[in-house]
């Protein structure tokens, strides 16, 4: 039997700081959200010396930035409910484009199909309808009220006679069916994420974050634990990321001193 184990890591936006660990066994990171809320506000409470009321605070007003792994139906609507924190969290069709901004020429597929997915559709808020390539028209046809969410059916009958019909369907469609699962909460976080704020703000992730990933595996040719068992592989996590932050803040106090250095022979 072969173990496995999931990483996750918060990490501070500005020095690249790894401020709290943890590993799991879950086969992904939706349940993990909180969690890494609760262990990062921890830290910093034991770390500042600090009451738990006051990293609370500090929690509340910082941007809490996250990948569309970890969105959740119940994660999102527990959050809104609640109110405490600032999440930016990407929805599918937001992390596919954000996604095929960051892919090279060279990486992206010439694949006709994608012209008509629903992310190439122009959503009419105020007729509730998708608007298609073609300038077809799919209204609402149906929804089901979920616990969540509502799930939201859109389709038309006018696919037979379009011209793009063997492209935008398989053979076994008779017309464009797009589907839509939508609440109050994820349409406030899709708003959210999409101001100049949150497109600013959610840029800062991927160049701090994944980096710090990539230099265990890469640079440190670390890709595997190398003891058994939940408990010690977050012992090596916790000492993995340790390391990284000894070397950042060396690197940051040289370039500190490099400043201080050039202000010096400037005067």
């Amino acid at each position: 039997m072969q173990s496995g184990y999931n990483e996750q890591i918060t990490v501070d936006n500005k020095n690249g700081l790894i401020i709290a660990v943890d590993v799991t066994q879950d086969a992904n990171d939706q349940k993990q959200l909180i969690p890494m809320i609760e262990k990062t506000q921890e830290t910093l409470q034991n770390a500042l010396n600090i009451s738990q009321e006051e990293s609370e605070q500090i929690i509340q007003n910082t941007d809490i930035l996250a990948d569309n792994g970890y969105s959740t139906n119940q994660t999102i609507h527990n959050i809104y409910d609640e109110g405490k924190y600032s999440i930016l969290i990407p929805n599918k069709q937001q992390a596919t484009q954000q996604k095929d901004c960051l892919k090279r020429k060279s990486q992206k597929q010439n694949n006709n199909k994608d012209g008509f997915s629903k992310h190439n559709m122009i959503k009419d808020e105020e007729n509730y309808c998708y608007i298609c390539p073609e300038n077809k028209v799919l209204p609402v046809q149906q929804v089901y009220p979920g616990k969540y969410n509502d799930r939201i059916i859109y389709y038309t009958h006018e696919c037979s006679k379009c011209p793009s019909k063997n492209i935008c369907l398989t053979n076994k469609m008779t017309g464009k069916v797009l589907t839509d699962y939508t609440s109050q909460a994820k349409e406030l976080l899709a708003y959210k994420f999409e101001t100049p704020h949150g497109q600013k703000q959610y840029k800062k992730r991927m160049p701090m974050v994944e980096p710090r990933f990539a230099y265990n595996k890469y640079a440190l040719k670390y890709r595997q634990y190398h003891i058994l068992g939940l408990e010690n592989a977050k012992m090596q996590q916790t000492l993995m990321a340790t390391a990284q932050n000894i070397v950042k803040i060396h690197n940051l106090e040289l370039k500190e001193q490099s400043k201080n250095k050039i202000l010096i022979d400037l005067t």
